[in-house]
């Protein structure tokens, strides 16, 4: 299977338990002999793609905005970054034909796919600690509502 991972915590980049969870799943993956594609972003100018033990990482150019924006506005660099990555991700799917994508984070991923592309891959996203700060994006709502129900919780 082809697996295309999308983290902008993806090592090198500075990174936490997402990164790190993502690095390690990257290796696991390989190692189960599926190829696998980092999508992340650098301060660089120029898309790059490097080849390593675990994979492709693919690296794209994006500025986050100015610190005293998103100090105020906190669903403003994901919703930044939703859109740099929509502009590189048809290209990053047509090199490495994915058959999967995996994305750690919910908030502002809602711009990078074309409606129709959301149902010819399947699309595995994890909440972590943005889910709650940011808008959540419509359609990981719609899927999340649905698991919550499966398991009979209870709505707040």
């Amino acid at each position: 299977m082809r697996i295309l991972i999308i983290d902008k915590e993806f090592p090198p980049n500075k990174h936490g338990g997402i990164g790190s969870y993502n690095l390690n799943l990257a290796h696991s993956l390989r190692g189960l002999g599926h190829t696998v594609a980092v999508l992340t972003v650098t301060e660089n100018q120029t898309r790059s793609i490097e080849e390593h033990p675990y994979g492709y990482l693919v690296r794209i150019p994006f500025s986050s905005p100015t610190p005293r924006i998103s100090k105020f506005l906190r669903w403003i660099e994901p919703i930044s970054l939703g859109y740099c990555l929509y502009k590189n991700i048809l290209q990053t799917i047509a090199d490495y034909k994915v058959d999967l994508i995996e994305i750690p984070s919910v908030g502002g991923y809602g711009f990078l796919l074309p409606e129709k592309l959301r149902y010819q891959i399947p699309i595995i996203t994890r909440f972590h600690g943005s889910l709650g700060r940011i808008p959540i994006e419509r359609h990981a709502q719609e899927a999340l509502s649905l698991e919550i129900d499966k398991l009979g919780i209870k709505k707040r």
